[in-house]
């Protein structure tokens, strides 16, 4: 008998299965497969079918999901190192554009915009002939530094082990 490779993915399993299926259309003396085998192939082809298309709908439902919590950590990250960079001393905008690379003007303003509605930062403008805006920390601010210092050394630790 020929080796006969089996089939790696579902939807080859599915074809093969309904080939299977379509050898009972033969005259019953020249099918090669016990008629009982043909039946429960039959009885099966639906139940697989049905897992197939559940594995396939959860398999998108985690990819979509993956997508939502990998975009909610960036901007958790992005938050949290928006508030290092005010922590403990005030920042000028042009200082903590350069230091964030890769972020957008409006994503900085709306990041900092955010931190000073959540009352973490306070907004000074001057108004010379060349404006100047620095952020300060607010107490509630500088309240929050002992939890992202141990945050921050928390993980140092866990990377290291």
């Amino acid at each position: 008998m020929p080796y006969r490779r089996l089939p790696k993915t579902d939807q080859a399993r599915l074809k093969s299965l309904k080939k299977a299926i379509a050898i009972e259309k033969m005259p019953m003396n020249e099918i090669p497969v016990p008629f009982r085998l043909l039946t429960q192939a039959k009885a099966y082809l639906p139940v697989f079918e049905t897992l197939v298309s559940q594995y396939n709908m959860t398999f998108e439902t985690q990819v979509t999901e993956s997508k939502k919590y990998q975009n909610m950590l960036k901007n958790a990250r992005m938050y949290v190192s928006h508030f290092i960079q005010v922590l403990n001393f005030a920042v000028l905008r042009g200082e903590l554009k350069k230091e964030i690379k890769g972020i957008s003007h409006k994503m900085l303003a709306q990041q900092l915009k955010e931190l000073q509605d959540d009352g973490i930062i306070v907004k000074q403008e001057y108004s010379e002939i060349s404006p100047k805006v620095e952020y300060i920390l607010s107490e509630k601010g500088q309240s929050l530094m002992t939890i992202l210092f141990n945050m921050c050394t928390r993980e140092r630790e866990n990377k290291h082990q």
